[in-house]
Formats: C-alpha cells, structure tokens, sequence
C-alpha cells in the first residue's frame, strides 16, 4: 500500500484551458520552495526538487508542447535532490484525453517533496479545466493543504482543494436507523 494521487481523466482540455493550465504549473514550478510539508510532511528537510521525463528536452523542462504533456518526477541522487532518492512514479497530465503518452492514471508520491508539485498541478488543473480530470487521493485535505497554499501564493487567487479529496463516507461512519 502507498501514497497515491488518482486522476481519470473525462474530456479533453480545450486549448484555452490547457494553455492557463499549462501557465500556471511553469509559474508554479518557477517559485518552488527549497521543501514541503505537503503529505504530511514525512520528508519536510529534504529538498523538493522536479525534473522532467523527456531525454530529449532539457531537465528542467516538464512541459513537451509537441506532445501537449506535463510530465514530471522528483529527482534522484545527482538529478537535483541530494543524496536521499526523491523520485517515485512519475507525474503526468495530458491536454488529450486518448493521449498515446499518458502514463497510469495515478502517481504514487510515496509522499516525497514532489507531492506538493502533484498536488498543486492537479489543484490548478481542476481550476482551470472543471470536470476534465477525476481526482481522488489517499490523502485528505490536511495533507493537501501545503499545495493549496502555494499554490494561491504564486497565482494569486483562491482555489480549491478536488472534491474527490475529501473522504468519502465508509460503512462505520454512515448511521443507521434513529
């Protein structure tokens, strides 16, 4: 069992909303700080660092427009992060739905510093295109709460938290009866 974000994706992004999408996350990724308490904060004095999956395109790059994809993981030793492997399963968001470069439709952060990336992508990405992604989690909003905040920081708006973040009621928790 791990640490993981879900996303289906259900319609295509239009091209305005990919491109904001795809303004916000590089404004995103430009102010990124030196670490997160995203997930709980489990790895809150290694450094978050990201880096793109491309080999053809520059580390730093994460976003391929000849492929309209958002692709991206945390980095390993000697990519940027320090001695402590920081990447899990990559991170990746595509403007068509059908995209043959779409990776699983979920990324398993094993709550590293890149989860506050994740999270905050996913966050604009529901902002920006309501309805295109489905998005549930493993975490809850307390954990999700360091990405909203960058998030509106850097953007300078409100957003939103997915609604498929939130719990979802269990067997234990609905009441029966009087």
């Amino acid at each position: 069992m791990g640490y993981a974000h879900y996303m289906k994706q259900q319609r295509d992004f239009t091209e305005d909303e990919w491109s904001g999408t795809v303004n916000d996350i590089r404004a995103l990724q430009a102010r990124l700080p030196k670490h997160s308490e995203s997930a709980g904060g489990y790895y809150r004095d290694a450094p978050l660092a990201i880096t793109g999956l491309d080999p053809d395109l520059p580390a730093e790059q994460i976003y391929d427009p000849k492929h309209e994809t958002i692709a991206f993981n945390g980095c390993a030793p000697g990519d940027g992060g320090d001695e402590e492997d920081l990447s899990h399963e990559s991170f990746s968001l595509n403007r068509l739905k059908d995209s043959q470069h779409s990776l699983e439709g979920f990324c398993k952060t094993a709550r590293k510093p890149y989860d506050l990336m994740v999270c905050a992508s996913l966050i604009v990405a529901e902002d920006r295109a309501p309805g295109a992604l489905r998005i549930r989690s493993d975490g809850d909003p307390g954990e999700w709460a360091p990405a909203q905040a960058f998030a509106e920081q850097v953007l300078g708006r409100p957003l939103k938290i997915p609604g498929g973040v939130y719990p979802t009621p269990t067997p234990r928790t609905i009441r029966r009866g009087p």
